[in-house]
């Protein structure tokens, strides 16, 4: 069942691989920098695609940038299922996951994930649609800003932007309503 869902995930990648998505990430990095020092951190790309993404975040003078996706045309994008990642607890001080989460099977696995993967302290940057009614490999419609929020608890600390932008508006680069949302998470009481 893993194997099929994998499989029509990696198949919308490809059929989509040309698809331009600067305009979204890069506004959300644009809010992460006004916000943050990100020189010398770590950072996480869940299903960037392609090695723009990264390269952004390189010219912000970041320590480290890693992408994962189910497909990779460069060596820095590793191939991996974001429900299973292979790195080692507590490895980055950014997890920045741009509309990757309505694609996961099972979206409670991969926050979890998330969590193991990030620093105590560290900031979550999240974008999904909203309220466009979950279809073929959008598998999840978390509906509400609230929502997306709430999923992370009991480990979301100081919300330092959030966002629900509707579509066909200046700040919304989609074609259905967005939420966005940047925080820092607590791991440890």
């Amino acid at each position: 069942e893993h194997r099929a869902y994998l499989h029509s995930q990696l198949s919308r990648t490809l059929q989509k691989k040309e698809v331009y998505t600067g305009s979204r990430y890069r506004y959300l990095i644009e809010q992460l920098q006004k916000r943050i020092d990100l020189s010398e951190l770590t950072v996480l790309c869940i299903g960037c695609r392609s090695i723009e993404e990264i390269n952004d975040f390189k010219a912000l003078k970041t320590r480290k940038v890693v992408g994962i996706d189910l497909f990779s045309e460069d060596r820095e994008i590793m191939v991996m299922d974001m429900h299973n990642m292979s790195f080692d607890d507590n490895s980055f001080d950014i997890i920045f996951s741009c509309h990757s989460l309505e694609h996961a099977r099972n979206y409670k696995k991969v926050i979890s994930e998330f969590i193991r993967v990030a620093k105590n302290g560290s900031m979550f940057v999240i974008e999904v649609p909203v309220q466009y009614g979950a279809r073929g490999t959008d598998l999840w419609d978390f509906e509400s800003l609230e929502n997306v929020r709430n999923m992370f608890q009991p480990y979301v600390g100081k919300i330092l932007f959030e966002e629900y932008a509707r579509k066909n508006t200046g700040n919304n680069f989609s074609g259905t309503d967005i939420a966005r949302i940047i925080f820092k998470i607590i791991k440890e009481a």
